[in-house]
């Protein structure tokens, strides 16, 4: 099961999804941004496992840095 998840995240990646999360952040209703938060933790989740395989970055991350700031991902990354 596992393994359908972090193909799931990977596949909502590769659709565009981190900006959009990134953006709910700013939002005033508390419920919108624990359930982007939520998204962003699992999918940054993912990239943690992909790094180990690949050249040790987690390119997810990369991604949320790069849409919405390195201050998110790196409260994000440091719950993980």
């Amino acid at each position: 099961m596992q393994n359908m998840h972090n193909f799931f995240n990977r596949y909502l990646v590769s659709q565009g999804v981190i900006k959009p999360l990134c953006e709910l952040l700013t939002v005033m209703d508390s419920k919108i941004v624990q359930v982007a938060l939520s998204g962003l933790e699992n999918i940054l989740r993912v990239g943690k496992q992909d790094a180990f395989q690949n050249d040790g970055i987690n390119q997810f991350a990369v991604m949320v840095e790069e849409a919405y700031g390195k201050s998110v991902g790196f409260h994000v990354m440091q719950d993980l």
